[in-house]
């Protein structure tokens, strides 16, 4: 799929101030390529990083609404009423 096909509504769109966002729109020249740095290109085809994330913070999500339900009541020394000031 080439650049104009991605972006049908540039044309209708394009008014003599905003130009130069067309041009970088169509030439893609404000877009870096991510998949070119040879660490990251694993990163990011892989699922297993975004996996990771998402189950660290569902970790972290059980353990403070656990701590809420069944820690201590005492609110300085619960983690979940102070997690959340």
């Amino acid at each position: 799929m080439s650049t104009l096909q991605e972006i049908p509504w540039l044309d209708e769109a394009a008014t003599d101030e905003n130009e130069k966002t067309v041009h970088q729109a169509r030439t893609g020249q404000s877009r870096y390529n991510l998949l070119r740095i040879s660490w990251m290109h694993p990163l990011l085809i892989s699922r297993w990083p975004q996996f990771i994330i998402r189950a660290q913070v569902l970790a972290g999500f059980v353990f403070t609404i656990t701590a809420g339900l069944i820690g201590t009541r005492v609110g300085s020394h619960n983690f979940a009423t102070s997690s959340s000031g």
